[in-house]
């Protein structure tokens, strides 16, 4: 896939969400369980919070971390059920846009199609629903209208970290792009597409 800079500038992400007590019960979410295993695998896991490429303090499966909760996470590292409760009540958040901008244009996402989706909006934001972007013009237009290389292209394109492509967000992209055309949840990005 050729890869075009998106203005990140326009992407901004949800406000920090702070980690859950251990008492606090798992959120619902519609994000399927291999949905969040996806996205578990994608993001990692950090017991201890670090700074992210946007400068924010990151913890768990990649959950943003409250600048004040810093200090106690870094004496009582984050368990990996506390993650798994951040990472849901994150996407729980984020799935309100995406449901939004599916009910708005009247769309109806299959599950893989749905957790494709949400794994890309976790990683960047919403910043996508926008019909300047290829990917949201797509989805509007009905993605059927379009091949196979096109919407890998317009998935693959949101790999940058300001104006440089990041490997990782780019083999990240590819495999959400075939996640959303095949529900290949288990593809390692060697699916005969590279990035240039």
């Amino acid at each position: 896939i050729s890869l075009k800079y998106t203005n990140y500038n326009e992407v901004k992400p949800d406000e920090p969400i702070v980690p859950p007590e251990d008492n606090e019960p798992p959120v619902e979410t519609r994000t399927s369980e291999d949905g969040l295993a996806f996205i578990k695998n994608m993001e990692g896991f950090a017991a201890k919070p670090y700074v992210d490429t946007d400068g924010h303090y990151t913890i768990g499966y990649g959950t943003w971390c409250k600048t004040e909760y810093v200090s106690y996470y870094n004496k009582n590292p984050m368990t990996r059920e506390q993650a798994d409760k951040a990472l849901r009540k994150s996407v729980k958040a984020f799935e309100a846009d995406v449901d939004k901008f599916e009910k708005t244009h009247g769309i109806t996402f299959t599950q893989q199609q749905y957790d494709a989706l949400m794994s890309m909006t976790y990683n960047v934001g919403t910043g996508w629903i926008n019909p300047s972007y290829r990917i949201c013009q797509y989805l509007m237009d009905g993605y059927e209208k379009y091949s196979q290389d096109e919407m890998v292209n317009a998935i693959g394109s949101w790999c940058h970290v300001g104006k440089d492509v990041v490997h990782g967000l780019a083999i990240r992209r590819v495999r959400e792009a075939f996640l959303f055309l095949y529900g290949d949840y288990d593809n390692k990005g060697d699916v005969g597409y590279t990035y240039v």
